[in-house]
Formats: C-alpha cells, sequence, structure tokens
C-alpha cells in the first residue's frame, strides 16, 4: 500500500496518521511497538521528502528517545533516521545547512550513548552495527555548518580508539575499532579539504597503536590512512 503509484493521496493520509504512530511507538504491548516502528521504517522510505518542518519537530526527536528501546525495534528506528538523513541531508557541501542539521549533534550522541551500552551487542538484534551504520550515514550527508562538529567528532572517536588499544583486542574490540575507524574514514572525506596536519597526524598515529595491538592492519584503518593521503 505505501509504494502506491497515488503516491500524493498516501501522503496526505500517512502525515494525517502520523501522530497516532508516533505515540504508538511507546505502547505497553512490545508487539504493537514492533509493528509501529516497522511501519514507520516504510513510511521514511517512501513519504520522507513530503515532511513539513513542524512534522520533523516531532517525528526527529521521537525516534532518537526511541533507540534506548528494545533492540529490535531501537534497529528499525535507525534505519528511519537513516532514510530521514538520505532523503532530507545533503551531501553536498556548499550548502550551509539542511533539514537534519538542526538535529545533528541530538542524533549523533545518542545513537553512540545507545551503541555502547552492553544489549547493543545481540547475535540476533545488533543494535551496535546499526547505529554506526546511522552515524556514518549522518557524517557523509552532513552539510558545511558541521564541520567544526566533525572535527569535534573525530577527535572523541580518536580517544575510544585509544581507549580500546588498553585492552585485550577480543572479536567485541576489534569490532568496536573497525566500526570508529570507518566513521573516522567518512569524516575524513567530508574534511578533505580543510583538515589539519596536527589532526592527520593524530588519526595516522592513533591507527598505528590499533595495528600494534592487533598485530596486523585492518581494512577500515587503511581506508581511513587513504583518506588521509588526499588530505591537503
Amino acid at each position: 500500500m505505501l509504494e502506491t503509484v497515488h503516491h500524493n493521496k498516501m501522503s496526505v493520509v500517512v502525515e494525517n496518521a502520523l501522530e497516532g504512530l508516533i505515540k504508538l511507538l511507546f505502547h505497553e504491548n512490545a508487539l504493537i511497538k514492533k509493528s509501529t516502528s516497522w511501519f514507520i521504517l516504510q513510511v521514511t522510505e517512501n513519504f520522507t521528502k513530503s515532511f513539513d518542518k513542524d512534522t520533523l519537530k516531532t517525528l526527529i526527536p521521537t525516534l532518537v528517545n526511541c533507540l534506548n528501546q528494545e533492540n529490535s525495534i531501537a534497529i528499525n528506528i535507525c534505519y528511519s533516521l537513516v532514510n530521514l538523513i538520505k532523503n532530507l541531508g545533503d551531501p553536498n557541501t556548499i550548502k550551509n545547512s539542511n533539514a537534519i542539521s538542526p538535529y545533528f549533534e541530538d542524533i549523533f550522541k545518542e545513537l553512540l550513548n545507545v551503541a555502547f551500552k552492553e544489549h547493543s551487542y545481540n547475535t540476533e538484534y545488533n543494535l551496535f552495527t546499526a547505529c554506526f551504520v546511522t552515524v556514518n550515514t549522518l557524517i557523509e550527508q552532513s552539510s558545511h555548518d558541521k564541520q567544526d562538529k566533525l572535527e569535534e567528532i573525530i577527535i572523541y572517536f580518536l580517544g575510544l580508539l585509544e581507549n580500546t588499544t588498553k585492552v585485550g583486542a577480543d572479536n567485541k574490540v576489534r569490532d568496536q575499532q573497525s566500526s570508529i575507524a570507518l566513521s573516522i574514514h567518512y569524516a575524513i572525506n567530508k574534511l578533505i579539504k580543510v583538515m589539519s596536519q596536527d589532526l592527520a597526524s593524530k588519526i595516522y598515529l592513533t591507527l598505528v597503536e590499533t595495528f600494534k595491538q592487533r598485530q596486523g592492519v585492518f581494512e577500515e584503518a587503511i581506508l581511513c590512512i587513504s583518506s588521509l593521503a588526499l588530505s591537503k
């Protein structure tokens, strides 16, 4: 039904129903919440561009709050955010802002908060991975006005990487390092023309420490280094 050719008519129906759907995300019945989160995932894939600013002011903060729900629900929320970011963001850094810009910091902060919670590491519902997919999309689609924030994000991620080198390199730590390095890679690509030499050096040296710990290189870190080679 959501993929109907009568897209304009369905857009009106969806927008009118959205307030009720948002309320159902907090229903006491877990099955209803999960079904609602799946439906919102479909809505954000097909009708995002018809949302106005008032709709986004309600929808995006609600989705961010729902990241703390059960993994099966939160994963749908993550990919709903991915849809919103892709459809409303703009990777063209000529533009100073986009529809996602006002929510950038809140989305990023909560994604990282949830990603590193113990329950996020689940073989059936891997919320950790979903959070980082969303983070990477947020970085990739970020607008020009977020350049300073991206530098802060890189520095924050380097701190996380440094912390992982102080513990044993088990599978969980390796997954963390790979995900963090990939996010840094996306951020480097956005800052490739303006990154300072000091920050580039710090990235390289931190990655080298992970190589020493793991006794070998890994793909995501190599992507970072390749991106650094293209920076000014």
